[in-house]
């Protein structure tokens, strides 16, 4: 990342940080990528391999570890993680069926081999285990979740103390840098106010395009 920040926990009713006057869109108009991801699945995932190898890059994955991706989309940072945690266990929740199916058979080996697990379903509603994972990544779709803080929270309550976090979030490419910088901030935030602490954030450059960094420690 170009620069790093802190973030605190935020005031209530302070998610609204994207400014008007900087030519950015509200949160709420940011990227509908549900219908998209469903729509054109394998075209977003081949568009998402580099920002898969960098949020696993924030993450510096080793050979045990054990990964949760909310909202794993046609499974290209499943199969990435799964290369490097190949004596862990990589798990993915993905809402959208055809999307899943694309990333069962991107991943059919692994699955087979009990490496890898993919779950239909909504990050908000995790199926496993209080303190599962030691490691955790949702690359675009956080611009999905309805209820971002209370689907961080339900991530955090399936990571063990001390398992990081990593978000990655690609606005339009046209988007100015500083409202890049501003959507990092907006997740930096809502991060916090999740319960993570040692929340920093920054921007990535990727292709013509930058992306929003989000790191936090459960």
């Amino acid at each position: 990342m170009s620069e790093l920040h802190s973030a605190e926990s935020p005031e209530p009713h302070s998610s609204s940080l994207i400014p008007p006057s900087r030519g950015y869109p509200a949160p709420s108009l940011i990227l509908p990528r549900t219908i998209a991801r469903r729509i054109a699945g394998l075209v977003t995932a081949r568009g998402d391999a580099e920002l898969c190898r960098r949020a696993i890059g924030l993450l510096a994955l080793q050979l045990e570890d054990v990964v949760l991706e909310a909202g794993c989309g046609a499974g290209v940072c499943i199969q990435q993680a799964a290369e490097i945690a190949a004596l862990g266990k990589v798990c993915g929740i993905e809402p959208s069926e055809e999307l899943l199916v694309a990333a069962r058979a991107r991943n059919a080996d692994a699955i087979r081999d009990g490496y890898v697990e993919l779950q239909q379903g909504l990050a908000s509603r995790l199926p496993w285990p209080d303190a599962t994972f030691n490691k955790a990544l949702a690359v675009n779709s956080p611009c999905d979740w309805p209820q971002p803080v209370a689907t961080l929270s339900e991530m955090l309550r399936v990571m063990r103390s001390g398992a990081l976090l990593a978000l990655v979030v690609q606005p339009p490419w046209r988007t100015p840098r500083d409202g890049v910088r501003d959507l990092a901030e907006l997740w930096a935030h809502r991060v916090a106010e999740a319960g993570f602490h040692d929340v920093r954030f920054g921007i990535l450059s990727v292709g013509r395009g930058s992306a929003a960094a989000i790191t936090g420690t459960a």
